[in-house]
């Protein structure tokens, strides 16, 4: 056993390493991938691929096997494609300050980092001797093959890289939002002199709707945003749109249409609720209050 460990040339204590980071980040993955992934993107593959790459490799540094630093490479190549696709999705939330995928943006780090490392190590071992005796220098086809993992790997990373270049940097979302709203007219509503704030669902409700309706034609819409949800089961598919206005004096007013489906009823329904543009502190912040519906 001695004699074999100090036979191990730089190659296989690559690949050990490799092994080591892909088992931990794989058990780390399996045990916190249902509240780290994005909603809807959960699922165990990607930290199998881990844990069977770090059984590999375990395997590969106690028996000789020709190829051995490739078959791994491909194998956290593998993994890393994984990670990427099902995690990616996480970081549009951190780049655009929202929250609408969910997820944990750190763990998701930690994973993709530690598959990259992974992936990393058993790439340079495939240039590297795995024994200090026997041959010194990679075959042509060794070669040809390693570079091919580089490839593999270059394409993986550089396409989520090309997919986070495209969406605007963490510096310029912070500096954008600031200069748009520095240079934007429009009407003002504060929170401290928003009336509507201490309004309840059934206050607003009490308002006639000849009143709401008659804002529009008075010039009193500060704001106007329209959306629609589709429904979709089978081949049946049923839009239905949101019109919903806010005005001047802080309310907000809407109308909710469309054909018949599990929200629209086939009906008509109204929503209330209030919104201002400078919040408590006085600090700039569009926010709409949806008190609720007239349903």
């Amino acid at each position: 056993m001695n004699k074999g460990l100090k036979n191990k040339g730089l190659g296989s204590w690559f690949c050990l390493a490799a092994a080591l980071v892909a088992l931990i980040t794989g058990i780390v993955f399996l045990l916190t991938q249902a509240t780290a992934a994005p909603l809807g993107h959960s699922g165990t593959m990607a930290g199998v691929v881990l844990l069977v790459g770090a059984a590999a490799s375990l395997v590969f540094f106690f028996v000789s096997v020709p190829f051995s630093a490739l078959i791994q490479a491909v194998i956290y190549n593998i993994a890393l494609y994984l990670v990427v696709v099902q995690l990616y999705f996480v970081f549009a939330d951190v780049i655009n300050h929202v929250t609408f995928a969910g997820g944990n943006a750190g763990l998701c780090v930690f994973y993709m980092v530690g598959t990259f490392i992974a992936c990393l190590l058993s790439v340079i071992a495939c240039f590297c001797k795995q024994t200090k005796t026997g041959e010194a220098k990679a075959t042509g086809k060794q070669f040809a093959a390693a570079g091919a993992v580089v490839v593999v790997a270059a394409v993986c990373v550089g396409g989520f890289s090309l997919q986070s270049s495209s969406l605007p940097s963490a510096d310029n979302a912070e500096v954008a939002p600031d200069a748009a709203q520095t240079s934007a007219e429009g009407p003002v509503m504060n929170y401290s002199d928003n009336e509507f704030t201490s309004k309840t669902l059934d206050d607003l409700v009490a308002i006639p709707q000849e009143t709401w309706e008659a804002k529009e034609p008075n010039g009193e819409v500060a704001y106007f945003f329209e959306g629609q949800y589709t429904e979709g089961f089978s081949t049946i598919v049923d839009p239905a749109c949101l019109d919903m206005y806010c005005y001047t004096d802080g309310s907000m007013w809407g109308s909710f249409s469309g054909p018949s489906t599990s929200v629209g009823g086939d009906s008509i329904s109204h929503v209330y609720g209030y919104w201002y543009n400078y919040d408590e502190n006085g600090e700039k912040n569009f926010v709409i209050h949806l008190l609720g519906n007239q349903d």
